[in-house]
């Protein structure tokens, strides 16, 4: 009997810490799990906290998700790519059923403008996973910027019959920008659009596309109607959807020194910065500033925010040289003179 006790209490002893760990994990997953849930466009939980998680025992989820896949994220939230990929190997070893790290992979690539390496994860995604709308709709983004019609449209027949606004919406917007013959539009995506607006009568977006491709509307007035929308969203401060709309007016429209400057203000209220200064090195590249100085204000803080205040001020300068009231304004807050 005093045996028993013996190894019932030896037992004890070497399972407490590990009930302990798996206790603490679980309360760690709730923040990671809330987020994956309601805040993937805008995770809530800070990287300092988010470092502290276990990772390494246990390596999944109540839900079989690797911790690092969830943790990779935040990396990719905050554009830190090397340690979100590092993440997603390590985590993929662990579950490679659930395709998530290929999803994460396909992101990051998007947002670094690499679309080749993108679409090769994102198809690997799509392709095991093609009833999921999110690896629908990051495919369907590649695939626009690589304005590959044939592979977009086998996208949407393999998901169409789940009736997903997004995807059917983003069907129709690229169709409408690419899948023309000199602004003639086949039988087959008429009809796809004429289907679409019974389906979503109140999508904006599919019913300006199924103008376009229907009745000829101007191309204008689709990007028209992705920057109403973008105000919108601008207006109720979420800053990533009304990015994600200027993005599409920039697909119709890709000469507009505005929706460059409007994505560069968002990227700077989400606090990226540098993020933001690509798209203002944009408009320099293409040549289309129109030379009122809003882009050397917008720069100019940028660089304030980067603590780079040299190179503001000279921004700065530059702005209130050509007249810009707001840069003249930041040039004396700043103390530039």
């Amino acid at each position: 009997m005093k045996i028993k006790l013996l190894l019932l209490s030896l037992i004890g002893l070497i399972a407490a810490p590990i009930h302990y760990i798996n206790f603490r994990s679980l309360q760690e997953q709730v923040y990671l799990m809330v987020d994956f849930n309601n805040f993937q466009s805008n995770l809530k939980t800070p990287i300092e906290l988010l470092e502290t998680f276990q990772d390494k025992f246990p390596t999944l989820t109540n839900v079989a998700m690797p911790i690092k896949l969830a943790k990779a994220n935040y990396y990719i939230q905050n554009k830190d790519y090397d340690t979100a990929l590092q993440l997603i190997d390590e985590g993929l070893k662990k579950n490679p059923f659930m395709y998530l790290g290929e999803y994460q992979k396909g992101k990051i690539f998007y947002e670094k403008k690499e679309f080749q390496r993108a679409k090769k994860f994102a198809k690997i995604a799509f392709d095991s996973m093609p009833n999921s709308p999110a690896h629908a709709t990051m495919y369907q983004l590649i695939l626009g910027e690589l304005k590959d019609v044939d592979e977009l449209k086998r996208v949407f027949n393999l998901t169409k019959h789940n009736h997903n606004e997004a995807v059917w919406s983003n069907h129709l917007y690229v169709s409408s920008v690419y899948d023309h013959e000199k602004n003639v539009y086949s039988d087959s995506i008429k009809t796809i659009a004429s289907e679409a607006l019974k389906l979503f009568p109140n999508n904006r977006i599919i019913a300006s596309s199924e103008k376009v491709i229907n009745f000829g509307f101007d191309i204008i007035s689709l990007a028209n109607e992705f920057d109403k929308l973008a105000n919108e969203f601008y207006t109720k401060k979420e800053y990533d959807n009304a990015i994600s709309e200027w993005k599409k007016a920039l697909n119709v429209i890709p000469n507009d020194e505005a929706y460059y400057l409007n994505i560069a203000r968002c990227l700077s209220l989400l606090k990226k910065f540098s993020e933001s200064n690509t798209y203002l090195d944009e408009i320099e590249q293409k040549k289309i500033s129109s030379g009122n100085g809003m882009l050397e204000f917008q720069k100019g803080l940028n660089f304030i925010d980067l603590k780079r205040n040299l190179l503001a001020c000279d921004y700065l300068k530059k702005s209130m040289e050509l007249g810009n009231p707001s840069g003249t304004k930041a040039f004396g807050i700043y103390k530039c003179y």
